[in-house]
């Protein structure tokens, strides 16, 4: 049996949300109570498949986890550089701590960091301490539950068994204070979708000088280039290009982008990337990515053929950030 150590090297890179308390559009319609989700089943199936995504607010617990997490998260990034590279992996950054050295597509961005981590723990793990530890998991685990929720609900291809580990990130967005208008690239990410199954990601926290503050304005999340906002009761799941895959095409992958905050503000985040077994066959008919995808071929060489195509594990002359 795979764990979700297995998908170290096939992660999808991707945004964060940013708290706020209005939509920059109405999307109230996607937005759905956690306890009305099966009332809903119809109207999100065509969510997913007009949109690729939703928004589904109050799941039990999850805003006092997302709190608790994002204070243990604050004191592990105000650690010492020395500290915070205990916990980092020498031969690749995506286990453990890490910063300064993602990159997609080429362009690697030296403002950001990330703690990745499997679920279910496993020993391949890095911890800090308890604390730290115990509210990733936690907070992990709501996401992941919520989300199997959801691809039950809407009979996704996959069953329910075979979605069975994910991968967690924490994202930290460090200080950028060029202005904008002298800067060649304002996004973290690129307008992009995502290569994985389903991923469940929750609002950003954003701090300036040591406090807590309110969101910036024309920064975070923009989905198909509108301006989404994530108040602090609420998880994001969209579907990646291996979802759209497996679904033949009935569910959309998302693509979006991500601006840059500037004058000093800092950001973290939360992510879960669901995965499945790495030899799980994909048999879709869709046309949409044979630039990688073959008939046949399994999850793991679809991941690895993305990671081949997008990915570099450190920066090179000439990036942009």
């Amino acid at each position: 049996m795979h764990t979700a150590s297995d998908f170290f090297l096939f992660l999808s890179f991707i945004g964060v949300f940013w708290i706020g308390n209005s939509f920059a559009h109405d999307i109230d319609d996607g937005v759905f109570e956690y306890q009305d989700l099966e009332k809903n089943k119809q109207k999100i199936i065509s969510k997913f498949s007009s949109q690729g995504y939703i928004i589904v607010s109050n799941a039990p617990g999850f805003k006092k986890s997302y709190y608790n997490f994002m204070n243990n998260a604050f004191i592990f990034k105000n650690l010492s550089e020395v500290n915070k590279n205990k916990y980092k992996k020498s031969n690749y950054y995506n286990n453990g701590w890490s910063y300064g050295v993602e990159g997609f597509n080429g362009v690697v961005d030296l403002h950001k960091g990330s703690y990745y981590a499997a679920f279910p723990d496993d020993h391949t793990n890095l911890w800090p301490d308890h604390e730290f530890k115990t509210t990733y998991l936690k907070l992990g685990k709501i996401i992941f539950d919520v989300g199997k929720k959801i691809l039950n609900l809407i009979n996704f291809n996959l069953k329910a068994t075979e979605i069975n580990n994910a991968i967690g990130r924490m994202i930290y967005y460090s200080p950028v204070y060029k202005p904008a208008f002298l800067s060649n690239n304002d996004y973290w990410f690129g307008e992009h979708k995502d290569h994985g199954i389903f991923t469940g990601m929750t609002p950003i926290t954003f701090y300036k000088d040591g406090d807590k503050v309110s969101e910036p304005e024309n920064i975070g999340l923009f989905v198909e280039n509108y301006d989404i906002r994530l108040d602090d009761n609420m998880i994001m799941f969209y579907f990646g290009e291996a979802g759209e895959l497996f679904s033949y095409g009935r569910f959309k992958a998302s693509k979006y982008s991500v601006k840059k905050a500037y004058g000093g503000f800092e950001g973290i985040s939360f992510s879960m990337f669901f995965n499945t077994n790495r030899n799980t066959p994909i048999n879709s008919t869709i046309t949409n990515y044979s630039d990688r995808y073959i008939a046949g071929m399994t999850y793991g060489e679809w991941c690895q053929a993305a990671f081949n195509k997008y990915y570099r594990l450190t920066p090179q002359k000439g990036s942009i950030n």
